[in-house]
């Protein structure tokens, strides 16, 4: 505990790190997952095709970060369970894009927070004034049908699971059926799914209506560090000073918007 009050003060006081860097002559290992997940790190395409270099916000913030330092770093991009079972080993010491529970807060050091992604509500061109307010009042009804995708978790949208009546594998899909009047609406998180433009360039948003969910938060997301490492602490002052110099001075923003539109809070609009 004396350890983490000392680089807190070194933090908050002096701002010294690069002089309390211990880890100067190694290599840091971030890792990212091989299912992508745009815009924060996926793999970039020339002329369509998918090639073997990892891009996106995550590896441009590690990039500032750690160039301001002079630290030596590495991306590799592993299934995401590998990434948190050799984060815990200490095979890797950072681990991209992770949202947060207990057992993450028991399991790794977490940074301050580097981004947050913001849930909607995309409509169909074919859903009325009346289902847009219920919708977006957290009420399914005037014949609304509202849809979200497999597997994926909406407990922070402010919706019941039972409200959720239809769920299919793609974003692709659920563009498809809002289309048709087949869903009145879907749920989605703003950033992920304009970044799946990126990587799917078929994907129109043209007949597809976005609104921000009135009282729902956005969703923090964190790089987890491994706790096995020597150095995990200052590895930990290094980032989160990093992370609060780029917020203070928001060219986050400036980053995240060579990958997507950064939309107004209020509401995204049409597309």
């Amino acid at each position: 505990m004396a350890r983490v009050l000392i680089l807190l003060c070194a933090f908050f006081t002096t701002g010294l790190f690069a002089k309390e860097i211990h880890f100067q002559n190694e290599t840091i290992l971030f890792c990212g997952e091989t299912g992508e997940w745009p815009p924060f790190n996926f793999f970039e395409r020339k002329s369509g095709e998918k090639t073997a270099l990892s891009v996106g916000y995550d590896i441009d913030i590690a990039r500032i970060i750690f160039s301001k330092h002079q630290l030596n770093y590495k991306v590799v991009i592993k299934p995401w369970k590998r990434c948190l079972s050799e984060a815990i080993e200490g095979k890797v010491h950072v681990v991209f894009s992770a949202s947060t529970n207990p057992q993450r807060d028991r399991d790794y050091l977490l940074s301050t927070s580097y981004y947050s992604v913001r849930p909607i509500l995309a409509f169909g061109p074919k859903t009325t004034i009346e289902q847009q307010k219920l919708l977006l009042d957290k009420k399914a009804g005037g014949g609304a049908i509202l849809c979200g995708r497999t597997g994926y978790n909406y407990a922070n949208f402010g919706f019941e699971e039972h409200q959720i009546k239809v769920r299919v594998k793609t974003y692709g899909q659920l563009i498809e059926l809002a289309q048709k009047g087949r869903c009145t609406a879907f749920l989605a998180r703003y950033e992920p799914l304009h970044g799946q433009q990126i990587i799917d360039s078929k994907l129109d948003f043209k007949q597809l209506e976005f609104a921000f969910i009135p009282g729902v938060e956005p969703e923090p997301f964190y790089m987890l560090i491994s706790r096995n490492y020597e150095f995990a602490y200052e590895l930990k002052g290094v980032l989160d000073e990093g992370i609060y110099n780029l917020k203070k001075a928001r060219s986050h923003l400036s980053v995240l918007s060579r990958y997507i539109a950064i939309q107004d809070e209020a509401h995204p609009g049409k597309k």
